[in-house]
């Protein structure tokens, strides 16, 4: 692609042909930000994000450079900039501000507010952030997502509220490693969100939410309460958070198409709230350990029936609870894309996954044989036969392999690790659309 090449030239006959009002990065990019392959792909994950950024300052360039019209009297002008999904950087917005237009050049952004952690500490490039909000005689601003991580009260409280005056049906908002010590402190940030009320993606991760105080189990209730309130919410990010056995009194009621739970110290209980949460489309349990909790469910319980994307990454799943994870993922009827990361199996189990014949299959097992050397060793031979059945079995199902980031633990680690990110052909071009 020409942006992410940085080519801004070959992009210019594009933009003089382009004849709608509104000049969506969507529409350029429709599947960046939805692809399969970002799925347990952090190296994808950060390119992504990189050709976001490059792309905005590139269509921001064009705005200033006058190849992209914002006449108001030229009918083939753009009227409307939608950057939503895509990173916009306080520079490329200072710099647009500062360039020079007439009267007679308006532009409505559609945006979304992301303040990194290199900025975290430096108080006038927050207030920085809130003086562009207002926007100028040339362009206004309409927000479409807050993100905000470790900023205090008081300046997270002016980013949200001057915000929320540029658009009051705010669809998605980041609050994020807030570190809270109180449940008053819990209650007070999260009210300043209340009146959100088109709210279909809110993040709290990172926030010490719960704890074991004798207000915890009001705290939960008043929480859950909070959620249900957002009557379009899909996607939830809890990760992070102490969630022992409080899923199902947080979660309660909610019908959530992602949820993200990633190292919430998830138990039994958990688990069981889980699956019966049967509008979850995407499901991520990375970092818990769940292994042996598997053999405490029955596939006759599981309501999964919409899920397709199950992540299970360093989830100590292993040779002796297999059975049990095996069981519960054939009873998925509508699963295609599973990761299965920094996980240990056995060659045949992984063969067992291969053959289940979903549509993305993530793996990064160290190996496990039962041999003397283990596999610790470069006198096994395990790997070299192991790794020979599994590229077979990959090759007779028909998938195809992809670049993963984690195929350099095959290079450096002492153990032996088999690892492949397969694609099985034909599969669908992106991630359900929530």
């Amino acid at each position: 692609m020409a942006l992410d090449q940085k080519l801004t030239k070959s992009v210019i006959p594009l933009i003089y042909t382009w004849t709608e009002p509104v000049l969506s990065l969507q529409s350029i990019f429709p599947t960046l930000k939805n692809s399969p392959e970002l799925v347990g792909d952090m190296h994808n994950q950060v390119q992504a994000t990189r050709v976001g950024c490059v792309s905005v300052a590139t269509l921001i360039q064009l705005i200033i450079q006058k190849v992209i019209s914002i006449l108001v009297k030229n009918p083939q002008a753009v009227k409307v900039l939608d950057l939503t999904g895509f990173p916009v950087l306080r520079s490329s917005l200072e710099e647009l501000y500062e360039a020079s237009f007439s009267v007679k050049e308006k532009l409505t952004i559609v945006l979304d507010v992301c303040i990194p952690e290199s900025e975290h500490g430096n108080g006038r490039r927050h207030s920085n952030w809130i003086q562009l909000l207002n926007g100028t005689k040339n362009f206004e601003l309409k927000v479409q997502n807050i993100y905000c991580s470790s900023l205090r009260e008081p300046v997270r409280n002016q980013v949200i509220a001057r915000a929320l005056r540029t658009n009051e049906d705010i669809r998605g908002v980041k609050l994020s490693c807030l570190n809270f010590i109180d449940w008053p402190e819990v209650k007070r940030t999260l009210s300043s969100i209340q009146t959100c009320s088109k709210l279909s993606r809110l993040d709290l991760s990172r926030n010490n939410m719960f704890d074991s105080s004798p207000n915890d189990q009001a705290g939960r209730v008043w929480v859950n309460r909070f959620l249900k309130s957002f009557a379009h919410l899909a996607r939830l990010d809890l990760s992070h958070n102490l969630l022992s056995d409080r899923v199902g009194q947080t979660l309660q009621g909610l019908n959530l198409d992602y949820l993200n739970l990633t190292a919430s110290n998830l138990v039994s209980g958990d688990l069981q709230s889980l699956v019966n949460m049967n509008s979850l489309v995407h499901l991520d349990l990375s970092q818990n350990n769940l292994g042996h909790h598997f053999s405490d469910l029955f596939s006759k319980t599981n309501m999964l029936v919409n899920l397709e994307i199950l992540e299970l990454e360093d989830c100590t799943l292993s040779p002796n609870n297999f059975a049990f994870v095996f069981s519960f993922l054939q009873s998925c009827p509508s699963l295609k894309i599973l990761n299965l990361s920094y996980n240990t199996l056995k060659v045949q189990q992984i063969i067992q996954l291969i053959e289940l014949r979903l549509e993305v299959l993530l793996v990064c097992s160290k190996m496990d044989c039962d041999c003397y050397y283990n596999c610790h060793a470069s006198h096994c031979a395990c790997y070299d036969e192991g790794h020979l059945l599994v590229k077979n079995s990959l090759s007779s199902v028909g998938y195809q392999l992809k670049s993963f980031d984690k195929e350099s633990l095959t290079e450096t680690a002492s153990n032996k690790f088999i690892v492949f990110k397969a694609f099985l052909a034909p599969i669908s071009k992106t991630l359900p659309s929530l």
